[in-house]
């Protein structure tokens, strides 16, 4: 196994869960004195020692992307002891990203998207789509605007956490946002409540409900009335960003629940 190059959306549900668990492997090697299971002979320990920080960033991109396919994970990796020196920004070289994007094409992955050989490279390697990890995905109000981004897949997975967190403001801006995040991605790690997804699904439609014509109100109790309790819906989600990309909703095109789903 490795830590690929290009975006987790191009890869397949079996890849993208497969380089999660390697990339802990990897991490715990580089991380312990007394090693771990990957080898100092491996092209990806010689990669990232010293480097931790960029395979946080990585795992970052992995679990939301596990997020947008309601595939569940409970691990984390606390950035707060990884050193200054050791944090990073995803930028794998042009060079590597393209030569593995045409491997990729070749084989005929298939991810969430599908890589194509006229890709650039920026493209494939997702340098604009990091995570929220990075302060830059933030306009200046940096907790409202993860806040914005990440509060109905916080209330998905768990309503609870959702009402510890409803005010990013506590405190004094600008220097409690780290904090804030960890407390985001500690939610985001959690199998989902009892609760969680339909009280974000009511909640999102709760905005929509004046604008939606009565067939798409059946629509979304036809969709809602096939949930079980604790279950994610991809098909309440995609019916619900494709209702906020038709009305232009504004306030909900930030949502990370929602964006995979917009035209």
């Amino acid at each position: 196994m490795k830590i690929y190059k290009v975006h987790p959306k191009y890869l397949s549900d079996e890849n993208v869960v497969a380089e999660h668990d390697f990339l802990h492997e990897l991490y715990t090697s580089i991380s312990s004195e007394k090693g771990g299971s990957v080898g100092t002979d491996h092209s990806d320990y010689f990669r990232f020692s010293g480097r931790r920080g960029v395979l946080y960033v990585r795992h970052r991109m992995l679990t939301e992307e596990m997020n947008v396919r309601a595939i569940s994970h409970t691990t984390l990796i606390d950035r707060r002891v990884i050193e200054p020196n050791d944090m990073g920004y995803w930028e794998p070289s042009d060079e590597d990203v393209s030569k593995e994007k045409d491997e990729l094409v070749a084989a005929g992955e298939r991810g969430r998207y599908t890589l194509k050989s006229g890709d650039s490279a920026e493209e494939a390697a997702g340098r604009n789509d990091v995570c929220s990890a990075l302060v830059e995905i933030v306009d200046n109000e940096i907790l409202l605007g993860l806040w914005a981004r990440y509060r109905f897949t916080v209330m998905e997975r768990s309503y609870s956490r959702y009402r510890a967190l409803t005010d990013p403001l506590q405190g004094q801006r600008g220097q409690v946002w780290i904090l804030f995040d960890l407390m985001l991605e500690e939610a985001f790690a959690v199998v989902p409540d009892e609760r969680g997804p339909r009280v974000a699904y009511e909640s999102i439609w709760e905005v929509l409900e004046e604008s939606v014509t009565a067939g798409e109100k059946a629509e979304f109790f036809k969709l809602m009335d096939k949930i079980e309790s604790g279950q994610v819906s991809l098909d309440v989600r995609r019916f619900l960003g494709e209702l906020v990309s038709k009305y232009g909703i504004e306030e909900l095109k930030k949502s990370h629940l929602l964006i995979p789903y917009l035209e």
